[in-house]
């Protein structure tokens, strides 16, 4: 298994198997020991809700990784901050802001 990406509070992880999309038969998928959802068959899948600077070990189809999330400088919540985020407004000003407001790294 490789770590394809990660972030302060995702990751997204492939099986080291021969099918280019589906994995050779269902498998569940391990974070650090608890079972995450249910039956997969894909060969890449994505973790979420992770904490930042932490490390993880993710078991699945027999195989083990062992990754550390990024860390996070900063998190700003574009919704408390005034953005709709209902598909027809406009929110590029508001989100843009608070990019702008973000530290550096």
């Amino acid at each position: 298994m490789k770590v394809l990406f990660t972030s302060s509070v995702s990751a997204c992880l492939e099986l080291d198997q021969s099918g280019a999309y589906y994995a050779k038969k269902p498998y569940e998928v391990y974070l650090n020991g608890e079972r995450q959802r249910d039956l997969r068959d894909t060969n890449v899948f994505s973790l979420f809700g992770l904490s930042p600077s932490t490390e993880y070990t993710v078991t699945a189809a027999g195989e083990e990784i062992t990754f550390c999330t990024k860390a996070e400088a900063a998190c700003l919540d574009a919704v408390k901050n005034g953005a709709a985020a209902d598909g027809t407004r406009e929110d590029t000003a508001i989100l843009q802001s608070l990019i702008d407001a973000c530290p550096v790294g």
